[in-house]
């Protein structure tokens, strides 16, 4: 049985080393249909942060609340269904649970376009949410089976690239289909009614998923590699999971809070950068969309990429805490850029900052998934990632944006301040989450010695 071919056996079966790996060009053409899935998740879920002020204006609502349906709404189901769908992602067929996903958020943001009240929206956010809690685990799980140790930090990253593709592209496509429903005839749908220009988005953003979903059907199950030794006579049903938290409580903790708080800066500057321009400086949707939207795809795509490099190439070198340590290199310059930006005095020096911070802050957004997957053994790989995000997603997505809407809402109680939030949040978490990482690099160091035993 060739390595493409394992899709023709059982792919929930753990296999050993002694199976060639996949085709490097096959690999990599199954890294693409997963970054364009990840991309258009993150499209579907950033399109809301060009929409504040018409949403706030129709739905009546403040700064916290908006920051509620941005954050809260999407991770609550997110970050819960993830354990049991990766659960399933490391018995099942991970193709069928990508694909189901994708078809799945992609209808569900369009059916944001027909909320009438916070409490519509916010649980449409939430159906969104739901179905992108499938594909992260999933693909992690498929990636570390493409690709060999050396290799899986660039190829984690370059699957990571999609967040940045997607919250890119939502701005620039975003802020140029606000404009123009804005000057387009009302759509009317039966049944429903007249749209507003904001609810037209999530239709124009959603439906395409659709089709993205039959392109999935493409990916191959790859043979499992690196499982954990089993014992007694039938095959291990459910893997020890608890056990394993257990005795690498350590570096666990201090991974999962450190990566999530520098997330948490990410997701912040995403969700307020666009906002800053536009009750600050005065500029559309349109113009923000297009300036900051390009560059979070330059900076983001170019800092996630950069962090998977250094982590190779610290790999390479023998590191075996690679991913923590190239992490903690793009924290601490996270830390100097990212509250300096927002108080610049000029729209033009707000965005290099914002470039720089980006560069900084996404440097080390793909490698908590890498540095689970180094730690890990196989049968238990879908389902440590998706506990990161079970943690890491409800505080990135709810912490990021709703403590700089806290901020603004009843600090300094005035919207124009949203600046000065950010500063301030971004000032106080980036450096906790630089020490936690820190303290993580000798308990990890042990845990990926009896991980690598195992591949």
């Amino acid at each position: 049985m060739t390595s493409i071919d394992a899709d023709k056996s059982d792919p929930t079966a753990p296999q050993t080393t002694e199976q060639p790996w996949p085709d490097r060009r096959y690999a990599w053409f199954v890294v693409t249909l997963l970054v364009l899935a990840f991309t258009s998740s993150f499209i579907d879920r950033q399109i809301v942060s060009l929409l504040v002020g018409p949403i706030r204006a129709d739905l009546n609502i403040s700064d916290t609340q908006f920051s509620l349906l941005v954050g809260l709404a999407f991770s609550i189901f997110y970050s819960f269904c993830g354990l049991p769908i990766a659960y399933a992602a490391d018995r099942y067929s991970r193709r069928w649970i990508i694909t189901a996903g994708v078809f799945s958020w992609s209808i569900m943001t369009a059916l944001c376009g027909l909320a009438g009240s916070f409490w519509q929206l916010f649980w449409a956010r939430v159906g969104v949410g739901v179905g992108e809690a499938t594909l992260t685990p999933s693909a992690s799980s498929l990636i570390s089976d493409y690709f060999p140790r050396e290799r899986r930090g660039l190829a984690m990253a370059v699957y990571a690239t999609g967040v940045y593709w997607g919250s890119g592209l939502a701005l620039m496509i975003g802020g140029l289909v606000v404009r123009a429903v804005e000057n387009a005839p009302p759509v009317v749908l039966p049944i429903v009614g007249e749209l507003r220009a904001w609810q037209t988005v999530f239709f124009i953003v959603g439906l395409p998923g659709i089709l993205l979903a039959l392109l999935m059907l493409l990916i191959r199950e790859p043979v499992r590699r690196g499982a954990a030794p089993t014992s007694g006579e039938a095959k291990e049903k459910l893997a020890p999971v608890l056990p394993f938290l257990a005795k690498n409580a350590g570096a666990i903790a201090s991974i999962f809070m450190g990566f999530t708080l520098l997330g948490m800066v990410v997701i912040a500057y995403l969700t307020w950068i666009p906002a800053i321009f536009m009750r600050s400086f005065g500029w559309d949707a349109a113009q923000v969309g297009l300036t900051f939207g390009a560059i979070v795809i330059v900076f983001g795509t170019g800092g996630i990429l950069a962090g998977g490099f250094i982590t190779d190439w610290l790999t390479r070198k023998g590191h075996q805490d690679a991913a923590v340590r190239a992490g903690l290199y793009g924290g601490v310059a996270t830390i100097f850029l990212a509250a300096l930006a927002p108080l610049l005095p000029t729209p033009e020096l707000i965005l290099a900052g914002a470039a720089l911070a980006l560069f900084a802050s996404t440097s080390t957004q793909a490698l908590p998934v890498v540095a689970i997957q180094f730690m890990t053994p196989n049968n238990l790989r879908a389902r440590m990632a998706a506990i990161y995000f079970m943690v890491g997603s409800l505080l990135i997505f709810t912490g990021g944006p709703t403590l700089v809407a806290l901020f603004t809402d009843y600090v300094f109680r005035d919207d124009a301040a949203v600046r000065y939030s950010l500063a301030a949040v971004c000032a106080v978490i980036a450096p906790i989450g630089v020490l936690l990482m820190f303290l993580a690099l000798k308990p990890y160091r042990r845990s990926v010695a009896e991980a690598a035993a195992w591949e």
